[in-house]
């Protein structure tokens, strides 16, 4: 579950966030998303729209994410229901 969870859901959330982003901050016309504000955030001395649409198309992207990946975690709960109705029979005391 660790595995999983820590491992490859850190990584495919953090390419949700990117792809999100790279898509919402196209729709400004500004440039590319990944050249133009390298690691989520405008270069310093930036015109101040540029740093506000870099701000924008990250913390948007992050909460578009947050929202498609919440339904997955519906499945772990389950999961995680299922188990919870017999570890007192699976314990060993």
């Amino acid at each position: 579950m660790s595995l999983i969870g820590v491992g490859v859901g850190s990584l495919l959330g953090g390419t949700g966030v990117d792809v999100f982003a790279r898509h919402l901050f196209g729709n400004t016309g500004l440039g590319h998303f990944a050249t133009v504000c390298a690691g989520g955030i405008a270069p310093p001395g930036s015109a101040v729209p540029l740093a506000q649409a870099c701000h924008a198309a990250l913390t948007d992207a992050t909460q578009y994410m947050l929202i498609a990946w919440a339904p997955l975690m519906l499945w772990p709960a389950v999961h995680s229901y299922w188990a919870s109705r017999t570890v007192r029979r699976d314990l060993p005391f």
